[in-house]
Order: C-alpha cells, then structure tokens, then sequence
C-alpha cells in the first residue's frame, strides 16, 4: 500500500489501450456485487489511488470515491473487535512436493493496515466526484509503446 511506483503502474498504457486502473474500474458488474470478487477489486482500487490525487482522478471518472468510503465505513464495523494487527498479505504455506506455496490474502486489512483506514476515509471523503470538478480535462496515462 501506498507505493507511488505501483500507483504509477495503473497509469501506463500501451498504445492507445486503457490503462489498468481504466480496466479495473470496467470489469463486468459481477466484480462489483459478488462480496469475494469485491472484497479483491475494492482494497485493489483504494490502495492504487489512495494518496494518489491522479489516480483518484482517473477513478472519479467511472466511480464516485464515495463507493470506497462506504467500503472502508462497511469494513470498519466488520472488525468490530477483531484485532488490530496488520494481516500478513502472503503466507507460505507448506506443500508435500516441497515447494513453497504462497496463499494471497487480498482483504483491505492484508492490504491497508486498520490505522490506516480512518485517514483513507478521509482522503476519499474530500475528493471531487468527477475530474472535471478539478481540472478541464482528464489527467494523461503514461504511454509505453513496446
């Protein structure tokens, strides 16, 4: 979480293609209802464009920030109370061929540590509902031509 060299990631494009963050925020409406698919594309897109006024940005585009702040609101009173403590996002489990294998763990706290969560409440709170709230036109992808 909160890296700015994976946000920028979800910006790059290739060519005239959407970028990552554009497709994230397109998949079927299945991603958007079924509670497992959610619970990956939602910690997904709040840790992608938290603190990241351009990828919140390009995220006002197809979805209002207050879709994340309900999430977050929602897992706040989930935790109840459950521990605190970070959720480690990979654990080796073991295998009997001896080769390690990593189960992923993508819920928001695995993700965002729960500290966290109010000051991503917040940021999200403040933000506009669409770019052109904020800026004339939508910020530039970065392009990858390859």
């Amino acid at each position: 979480h909160g890296s700015r060299a994976n946000a920028e990631l979800l910006r790059w494009r290739c060519g005239e293609r959407p970028t990552m963050l554009q497709r994230l925020v397109s998949l079927p409406f299945r991603y958007w209802c079924v509670p497992a698919l959610r619970r990956v594309l939602l910690p997904t897109l709040l840790c992608g464009c938290l603190h990241d006024p351009t990828n919140t940005q390009i995220l006002s585009a197809s979805l209002h920030p207050a879709h994340l702040v309900r999430f977050l609101q929602e897992e706040t009173e989930s935790a109840g109370d459950s521990p605190s403590g970070a959720t480690p996002a990979a654990v080796l489990l073991p295998d009997p061929s001896e080769l390690p294998i990593v189960n992923m763990d993508y819920a928001l706290s695995a993700r965002l540590p729960r500290e966290e969560w109010a000051g991503a409440i917040a940021f999200f709170s403040r933000q506009p509902a669409s770019p052109s709230s904020t800026a004339s036109s939508p910020p530039a992808a970065r392009s990858v031509d390859g």
